[in-house]
């Protein structure tokens, strides 16, 4: 039962970083197109998405929505994505964008 229990949490903790770097790669990208790309506020707007993002789009929870549809992946599928997900945002913020690096 403990086990079963550990490997039920564990999949879920799984599929909420998955889903959180999804959103936060997509998030940078939409940001690097806009005019003046990634700048210093964008700190602050990833921020207000995590913690209310029903109020931000239009009463939708991107989180969830995504969760939802990642819902039945593996846990292999899951860190292998999240494996996948921070070797791109690391490399992406590393070379593209010099504002994200911390102070």
């Amino acid at each position: 039962m403990l086990t079963e229990n550990q490997g039920t949490a564990s999949r879920r903790f799984l599929l909420l970083l998955y889903v959180r770097y999804v959103c936060f790669r997509v998030f940078l990208e939409c940001a690097a197109q806009m005019r003046g790309g990634i700048a210093e506020d964008h700190k602050l707007r990833w921020l207000l998405i995590q913690v209310a993002p029903v109020a931000l789009f239009n009463q939708t929870d991107i989180f969830y929505e995504l969760t939802w549809l990642a819902g039945r992946a593996s846990s292999e599928y899951l860190a292998d994505g999240i494996a996948f997900e921070s070797i791109t945002i690391q490399h992406s913020t590393a070379t593209t964008y010099p504002v994200l690096r911390a102070r």
